[in-house]
């Protein structure tokens, strides 16, 4: 929809469902005086965005305000709906900036969750993944790093048991 819609008419027609954006007002100083910028933010765009920064089917990604009010979602929640029970909201906002922690998240399920508060708005993104995934994939990483470090350990003790051996020979010579 578009201005051509209202030309001439003065109707305003009806929007598509769905469709809400998140304003921004700006002060502005110019030589002609004081102006207000407006921006308007698309939550969908946000959703968006966070979908292809986080490429991971289990995790889920948020944004919502300090009331626990949802904005976007990547999945799960529909905008509109209210997290204000979360750990979030009663036990690390206002006085927390960001904090990571492992607790209830959305859905009601153990969850490792991150969270990080807007410098100038009253907004909060949430992402989250359930502790079993976070935990596979730590021991995936962990394992190749458990076999390099015990491949060293093989690798120093067959260098001291050499060297040992030698010291014995020279020392009965």
């Amino acid at each position: 929809r578009g201005l051509v819609a209202v030309a001439g008419t003065g109707a305003s027609g009806s929007a598509p469902g769905a469709v809400g954006f998140m304003p921004i007002v700006r002060r502005t100083k110019s030589r002609d005086g004081d102006r207000l910028v407006v921006g308007l933010i698309h939550p969908e765009g946000l959703a968006t965005h966070m979908r292809l920064t986080i490429r991971d089917a289990d995790a889920l990604g948020l944004v919502a305000g300090f009331d626990g009010q949802v904005i976007a979602s990547t999945a799960g929640p529909a905008p509109g709906a209210s997290l204000a029970g979360l750990p979030v909201f009663h036990d690390y906002l206002p006085r927390v900036e960001h904090a990571a922690y492992r607790g209830v998240g959305v859905g009601g399920a153990e969850q490792a969750l991150a969270f990080r508060v807007s410098g100038t708005r009253a907004l909060v993104v949430i992402v989250q993944r359930p502790v079993a995934s976070v935990l596979d994939d730590w021991l995936e990483e962990a394992r190749w790093r458990m076999l390099v470090a015990a491949l060293a350990v093989l690798a120093v003790a067959g260098l001291t048991w050499t060297a040992a051996r030698s010291v014995r020979a020279r020392a009965q010579a």
